[in-house]
């Protein structure tokens, strides 16, 4: 939480806290300067991936099996080697921006929520109100609401306007 650019509401930081994160962000760069540069070997995986899916019954198999047919697939194995050596990841422009969410945006637009036609100014006036609630009690270690610590009169305010 201290090294992003952003606050626990997904603001973007201001000030001496933006000023933290990012002396903070230089400073992981400085200590672990390879972190960022790990090469992956595609080849090397695709290799490794092959023989597992041999072992498990081979290609054929795992065809009958995807296609849902009677098979002498051993999909667990194959699944516990893709848990420990496989990462999914979405994929990405060459802005770092990922595609699937610019492909929504586009398709659907901006969601407005709103209350009765309003174009949504209610539900943002509510929705600050209760993050301007929530910011006082919450953990800044964990990003949860200390309910424990939230006077009674507070809940209740919260309640009405949830």
């Amino acid at each position: 939480m201290l090294l992003s650019d952003r606050d626990y509401n997904g603001e973007m930081k201001v000030g001496d806290e933006l000023r933290k994160a990012r002396e903070l962000q230089q400073l992981q760069k400085d200590l672990h300067p390879n972190k960022s540069k790990i090469r992956r070997d595609v080849e090397a995986w695709r290799s490794a991936r092959d023989k597992v899916i041999e072992e498990c019954g081979g290609l054929k198999e795992l065809e009958k099996y995807n296609k849902g047919e009677e098979n002498n697939f051993n999909a667990e194995k194959l699944k516990q080697w893709d848990r420990f050596n496989s990462k999914s990841v979405l994929k990405q422009d060459e802005n770092g921006d990922i595609l699937l969410y610019k492909q929504i945006e586009q398709e659907i637009g901006n969601i407005v929520y709103e209350v009765d036609g309003d174009g949504g100014a209610q539900y943002q006036e509510v929705k600050d109100q209760i993050n301007n609630i929530t910011r006082i009690y919450r953990d800044f270690s964990t990003g949860d609401v200390s309910w424990n610590n939230v006077p009674k009169h507070e809940k209740i305010r919260l309640n009405k306007l949830l």
